[in-house]
Order: C-alpha cells, then structure tokens, then sequence
C-alpha cells in the first residue's frame, strides 16, 4: 500500500525538524543534562512540527543510547515507540475522546510504572477539545504527577486551555516555517524520491503552504503523481489555483476601474479551473502583498514572491494608497464569510469583483450633473432634453443649497446668540428617519425621543434608558448620531440628555409665550376662550 510522502518524511529525530531550531536546542539540551520538565505544551498552527516533536522527546528521553539529545531510533525502546508495540507511550486524540471518563482512565494509569522504559509518556493532541470537566480531571492529575510521568500537550488554539492547565507546563511556540526553509526540504524530498521539482514549482508549494511543512508535502505528492514536471504553471492547475499573472492582470483592471475587462479576466480564471473562494482568497494576499510593499522598504523578504510579482508590487504602489488598499480587502474579508455558503459562488465573486471596482464611483449630484454636460457636449443638440432636465435639478440643486446655508447661518446664529435658550429641534423627526440609513440599532433606540436645542448641544428627551447607556458607552453610536444630525442641519452638536430642571425651564418659557400671545390677543379686542 502506497505511504503518503508527509508520513513517509516524517521527521524521527530533532535534527530532522525544520524552521524551530530555538524550541529543538531546548529540548536536546534538556535531554542531555536529564532536566526532564513533567509536563510540555506544543503550540502553534497546522503542520509546524508539534506532534511530530512530542514523539521524537518521547522516544529520547527513553532512548537507552541517546545521541547529542537525539533518539538512536535503533535500541528497541525507539524500534517500539516507532511501531507501536511500547505501551509506555500513549497518544490520546483529545478531539475524538474528550469526555472526563476518558481522562479519568488516564488516570487510573497512572498508578503502574513503566513496563519497558523510563518514563510513561502521555501525548494529548488538540487538547484544547477536551470539555470542561475532563480539564479539571486533568489538572488534578497534572499537579503532582508521579515522577516516572511526562505529559505533552499539543495544541492549535492555545487560548482555548484553561490558564490553570497552562501554568503547569513548559510551553514551546512552533511557528510557521518560512518559504526558503520549506523550499529546501521539498527540494531535498524531490531529490530523493525522483520528483521533477523547479525552483518555481518549489516557491509556489511553499507560499501554497502558509507555513506547514505537512501541507507543503502533501501538496508535492499531489503534484507528483503525473510524474510530469512540477513548476509553477503546472501547480497552479493541479491545485486549483489560479494564474498570478491573471490575478497580478485582475488587480491592474480593479485599480483602472475597467469592470468589463475584470470579468473577462475572472471568467478565464473560471475556465482554467481556479475556484473562486481560492481566487478572492489570493486577491486578499495580493492586496496584503500590497499593502506591505506600500509600508516596507525591503518588503521582499516579508511576502516571499517571485521577480514578475516583485516588479508588479513596485509597479503599483506608485499609484494606490493605503486606505484604498484597506477598503479593498475589507471588502473580500466581508464577502469571503459568505462564498462557502453561498448557492452560487461565482456569481458571489463576481458581485464582489464589481463592487471593488464601482465602490469609488462618485454619485452626487454634482458628479452626476457634470456627467451629463459632458455628454450633452458630446452629443450636440440631441441631447436637448437631457440639457433641459440637468438645468431643472441643477436650479432645484442651486436652490436647496441656499436653503440650507440659511438654514445653517440661522442655526449658528441661534447657538451664538443665546446659549441658555431651549427650543424644539424641528428637524429631529429627519434625523431620526436618516438614522435609520446610518445605524438601524441606534434608530430602534432613538425613534420615540424628542429633541430640543440648547445653544450648541442637542437634548434628548426619552423614557427609554438604553439609549442614554448606548449613547455614554458606545463612541460610534454617538458619532453616527452626530453624523445625522449634521447631515440635517450642517451643524455639528454636542449631545446630551434633557434634565428634569431644563424640562420645567422650557415648560415655563412656553407658558410665558403662551400669556403673552393672550395679553397681545386681548389688547387688540380678540375675545380669548380657556378649555
């Protein structure tokens, strides 16, 4: 039966282990002065050498003839570790048995000493599965352990273990194996299993890989199999990946704002068998590549790229700018969530490839007005209507500007002139309904207070509590309704809640108006009707 290469080249001493060399000097070194710690966590992402590590100081600090910190994988403690038959050494899937049972086994074990080897050595890998209950069964164990007992947890999600369990172990952080580490071991793999790697074929596994080593050769032994060779082309087909010169080709037309050659762009990515969730995934990498040639002088080295990409980088960042850059990848991290769940996930990509490039698209009405005069000069005296319509907004478009500086100079004027002063906020009932634009929880909130003006301070007056504690806690939900409120008037208010004396203040300044259009109405023979 055929080995897949990733268990086939499986590292079986430290030496072998790449990309963590700080975590394998310590732990040689621990093996050789014999300071053996009772328990270890292994941290980090996939395919970075955890579990692989937490077997090979299994077997060395149990080895009857360790060399230089490493097992000899010879005596017939290691032959048995590596085939299973040393009972000893327990690997537990915290994945798949993560009830308090079974650790309550494990622990029932404990009580035996080792049959065969020095130590009895427990490996729970992904630990972070196991319930709450069966963590504190562990901890109990993990507290005093015996002395024959070592414990090695392996994780992918740290922050998922309790700090209790934590505070117990040695923790080593695995990180992620660089580009040319991973190059040089696939390159090595190749060699020996008569693999026809190019070094562009090497390069795109190892970027393909973010950072495992086990995905790096899983991938190899996908590319492998024609027995044709593998480079960066034939990657990219076998992988589903798609072209990075289509991509690189893609990015150019969004930038341009051409729509109509980003589709043709995307449908051939379609047809050479790129799927679109790995195409906007690589569209995010490339806008993040962007965003750190933009940043980084020497920003090589951080992306690991080929000479095409780096000269397509330096091409770019001339003409972009760090917010665009932002905006753009906010809008594919938001519209990836939904690709996997989507019913069709071209068409999601594609409505996503159009809004990356019309999002910049300038509608107001002055854009949309200069637009239309550029045609109608374009057109000639076939346009007449369209010219006559344009003036007709334009005039209403003149018009409503004025009323608004009148109304934005009466407004300062009233904040100027009388800052003790409380009237009604006329406008509230617009602001409220452009909230409802804005921010919708805040509308829900908002939608039955009553606003009034107090020099520059906007009041609200509403029974409902949640508001004021939204309003006090929650920066955004103040600025949006600040926005709305200028968006209104053109003048931007302080907020605050009506208080109980401004409410009696302003009910006895109505009252006073009221007498006074009375005594008026009075005076000049306008007989006044009390109900």
């Amino acid at each position: 039966m055929y080995k897949a290469l990733y268990r086939t080249w499986r590292p079986t001493v430290f030496d072998d282990v790449v990309g963590q060399e700080q975590i394998i000097t310590t732990l040689k070194n621990q093996v050789n002065d014999k300071k053996i710690a009772h328990a270890y966590i292994f941290t980090g992402t996939r395919g970075t050498g955890k579990t692989s590590c937490a077997k090979i100081l299994a077997k060395a600090i149990n080895c009857e003839n360790p060399q230089n910190g490493n097992p000899c994988c010879e005596c017939k403690i290691c032959v048995g570790i590596d085939n299973g038959s040393v009972l000893d050494i327990t690997e537990m899937d915290a994945a798949s048995n993560n009830r308090v049972d079974d650790v309550r086994i494990l622990r029932d074990e404990l009580n035996y000493t080792p049959s065969q080897s020095k130590y009895r050595v427990y490996i729970i890998d992904e630990v972070h599965m196991l319930s709450i209950s069966a963590f504190n069964a562990l901890l109990k164990v993990m507290e005093e352990p015996p002395s024959y007992v070592v414990f090695i947890l392996a994780t992918t999600e740290s922050h998922k273990v309790p700090t209790t369990i934590l505070s117990r172990c040695q923790r080593f952080d695995f990180k992620r194996i660089s580009v040319p580490n991973l190059e040089k071991r696939l390159k090595h793999i190749s060699e020996k299993e008569n693999i026809k790697l190019e070094d562009t074929g090497a390069t795109s596994l190892a970027i393909l890989a973010d950072g495992g080593m086990r995905d790096a050769v899983s991938l190899l032994d996908l590319c492998s199999v024609s027995g044709e060779v593998v480079d960066s082309d034939f990657v990219k087909k076998t992988c589903g990946v798609g072209d990075k010169s289509d991509l690189m080709q893609l990015i150019n037309e969004i930038i341009n704002k051409d729509l109509k050659s980003a589709l043709i762009t995307l449908n051939q990515l379609y047809q050479n068998s790129a799927q679109p969730k790995m195409i906007m995934e690589q569209l995010i990498m490339l806008f993040r590549n962007l965003l750190i040639a933009l940043t980084v002088k020497d920003f090589q080295s951080l992306i690991g790229c080929l000479d095409d990409e780096l000269e397509f980088y330096n091409s770019k960042i001339q003409s972009i700018t760090i917010d665009y850059i932002l905006k753009n990848i906010h809008i594919l991290s938001s519209k990836f969530d939904n690709i996997s769940n989507s019913m069709n996930q071209r068409i999601e990509l594609e409505m996503t490839i159009i809004e990356l490039v019309r999002d910049d698209i300038d509608m107001s009405i002055p854009s949309i007005l200069e637009k239309i005069n550029k045609i109608s000069v374009n057109q000639g005296p076939t346009t007449n209507t369209i010219i006559q319509k344009a003036d007709v907004v334009k005039e209403k478009t003149e018009s409503v500007k004025k009323e608004n500086t009148v109304i934005k100079e009466s407004k300062l004027a009233a904040v100027t002139e009388d800052n003790s002063a409380i009237e009604p906020f006329k406008e509230w009932g617009e602001v409220i309904k452009h909230m409802m634009k804005i921010n919708p929880a805040i509308h829900g909130a908002v939608r039955d207070s009553e606003g009034y003006i107090k020099g520059n301070t906007v009041l609200i007056d509403s029974k409902n509590e949640i508001l004021f504690k939204i309003l006090r806690e929650n920066k955004m939900a103040r600025d949006s309704l600040r926005q709305s409120i200028q968006m209104v008037t053109g003048v931007l208010y302080k907020l605050g809640p009506l208080k109980k004396e401004d409410k009696e203040n302003n009910r006895a300044n109505e009252d006073s108006i009221l007498n006074s259009v009375i005594e008026n109405a009075k005076n000049n023979g306008i007989t006044y009707i009390e109900k």
